[in-house]
């Protein structure tokens, strides 16, 4: 089964049992990025980093549980064990900034930023990759190997050393520091998106 029926699935629960509350946080998140319109372009790619955050990051008040483990409890019983494990792996996912190292026809090799850590999704990924370019994204442990989940934010090629120098300001161990930093330049790209007749480099400058 594709790994895209397992995040469709728990996207489905959690409209259906947390609806109140995913339009409450809907409305937090684009709050902080300011307003943002359906007619942008980068509009979905937003709505797809904002339905990530929801599912594995955002905690629930009535529960105190993030909407994928109140899936996995609620569900671990009548899902078989292959299923439950791919869940449970979802709970490891990572959050960050990644350089792209190489790009084979099977899929990319990338660098967590902040850690070092290397890793090589093997996926149908989007066409825009490119060799040296700094992205945002959830990676996911799946079937012995890593995916992508579906938000990404792409930050313009010419900003990529900028960004890597920026962040090898931070320690490891600065979590809050890196989360703001990666808010902040999600931020930004949006403004470069608005005003592509500005240099990018404008908006990316620390």
């Amino acid at each position: 089964m594709a790994i895209e029926t397992y995040l469709d699935a728990l996207q489905e629960y959690a409209d259906e049992a947390f609806h109140t509350e995913l339009l409450a946080a809907r409305v937090e998140y684009f709050a902080g990025l300011g307003r943002v319109s359906e007619n942008e372009a980068s509009f979905e790619a937003h709505l797809d980093r904002f339905l990530d955050w929801f599912l594995f990051e955002r905690v629930l008040p009535q529960s105190g549980l993030t909407p994928m483990q109140s899936f996995l409890r609620m569900r671990s019983e009548k899902l078989p064990p292959e299923e439950c494990e791919v869940y449970e792996g979802f709970g490891k996912n990572i959050h960050s900034l990644f350089l792209v190292k190489k790009i084979d026809k099977h899929g990319v090799h990338v660098r967590d930023l902040l850690t070092k850590a290397k890793y090589y999704v093997s996926d149908e990924l989007p066409s825009v990759f490119t060799k040296g370019q700094v992205f945002e994204a959830r990676l996911l442990p799946y079937r012995e190997g890593w995916r992508f989940s579906k938000g990404y934010i792409f930050h313009p090629l010419s900003v990529a050393k900028q960004i890597v120098k920026r962040v090898k300001s931070l320690t490891v161990d600065d979590e809050e520091g890196y989360r703001s930093l990666i808010r902040d330049l999600a931020i930004r790209r949006l403004k470069a998106d608005r005003y592509k007749h500005i240099d990018a480099m404008e908006f990316y400058r620390f």
